[in-house]
């Protein structure tokens, strides 16, 4: 995954101009990540003391549904994305193993969604039940088994058009190994990836993860968290969008 240099530019930029009459495609990329079992609404206190009522996969998936229909009238394309981290928080998730979530996730209609470390808690047996039970994608590119065989797919495109892809390709950080029980993924390896901006030339760990700023149009992440002594946020999984 190299640095496009001026000669492979070059190409591009003239097949840019050729195409700047194209109509533009209207697409709206939806987001979520870190459900963590919370498919009921909960109670939260405000500034101002009052506690209300949020959350709730009801709520979100009405939301979804509403952005989808405006779309659909404009005839526009809606995406669902999910960034992992959908089991262990509630009682719920805890006692079924994260069936109601996949379910819940089914009705809503997500597109893809990246395999966090949660969802190795229940073990890996469970996720790869789990996995089948979702009718969406749920995908890693740098998850391998011991074999060598990739634990998902890396990516999905979702079709936008005529000749028109949207490229989503899912990475977990490899602190997947220490951040669940590691009896649970035992079995697996979880490679080095490398995020936008940042540039391994033949690091063999990176294989065809490595997208540069001016080959990605967008990431998201899950689990984020920021602490003063690392430079960029921690989190357990990457989607990308080219």
């Amino acid at each position: 995954a190299r640095r496009p240099n001026a000669a492979t530019r070059a190409p591009l930029a003239a097949r840019c101009r050729e195409e700047v009459n194209t109509p533009p495609v209207k697409v709206t990329v939806l987001f979520f990540n870190d459900l963590h079992g919370h498919l009921l609404p909960f109670q939260v206190k405000g500034e101002d003391g009052q506690k209300r009522e949020v959350g709730g996969i009801a709520r979100l998936g009405g939301l979804v549904k509403k952005i989808r229909a405006v779309n659909d009238a404009q005839g526009s394309k809606t995406v669902v994305l999910a960034a992992g981290d959908f089991l262990q928080g509630t009682p719920m998730s805890t006692v079924f193993h994260g069936k109601p979530d996949v379910e819940a996730m089914n009705l809503i209609g997500v597109d893809a969604m990246t395999i966090g470390n949660h969802e190795f808690d229940f073990g890996l047996e469970n996720f790869l039940a789990l996995k089948s039970l979702a009718r969406f994608p749920i995908i890693s590119s740098n998850i391998f088994k011991r074999d060598g065989d990739p634990l998902a797919d890396g990516h999905i495109a979702v079709n936008l058009g005529p000749g028109l892809d949207l490229i989503v390709i899912g990475a977990t950080t490899p602190e997947l190994l220490v951040t669940t029980k590691p009896e649970n993924v035992a079995d697996l390896d979880c490679l080095m990836f490398a995020t936008p901006g940042e540039y391994l030339d033949g690091h063999p760990a990176v294989h065809n993860i490595a997208i540069g700023q001016d080959l990605a149009d967008g990431s998201f992440d899950g689990h984020s968290s920021w602490a003063e002594k690392w430079s960029r946020p921690r989190c357990s999984s990457w989607m990308w969008l080219d």
